[in-house]
């Protein structure tokens, strides 16, 4: 299942403002880029796009479902996410594409965690 539209960073202006200005955090297979969302838009909702580049597959089929397993891992921590922060996850080169989705999850969590973007450990 997909992210709810309100969750979703769709906006391609927002784009180079997290690279130029997010600030980071990675892990050995994700990378966060985050800000928080301007004064000027009323959206309460973190939202969240996810980049998946040709080098960490050449098959549009494996990213595809690369984003789908990261959406359903996202999906399953929307009710502890902070509102007010735009990010983007980027897969790096080199994942194991056989990850699990619980893995995912897991590193994520810490990830956002490390961010200060959800709430606590469950």
């Amino acid at each position: 299942m997909a992210l709810p539209r309100c969750h979703r960073l769709r906006q391609r202006d927002r784009f180079p403002a997290l690279y130029r200005g997010g600030r980071k955090l990675s892990t050995p297979s994700l990378l966060l880029r985050w800000l928080p969302q301007a004064e000027i838009e009323s959206v309460n909702e973190s939202r969240f796009a996810i980049v998946i580049s040709l080098k960490v597959h050449k098959r549009a089929v494996r990213r595809n479902r690369l984003r789908r397993r990261l959406q359903a891992a996202l999906l399953r921590l929307r009710d502890r996410l902070r509102p007010g922060f735009d990010g983007l996850l980027t897969v790096k080169p080199g994942l194991d594409l056989d990850t699990s989705t619980s893995q995912f999850l897991q590193e994520l969590e810490d990830l956002l965690t490390r961010a200060e973007i959800i709430h606590g450990r469950q």
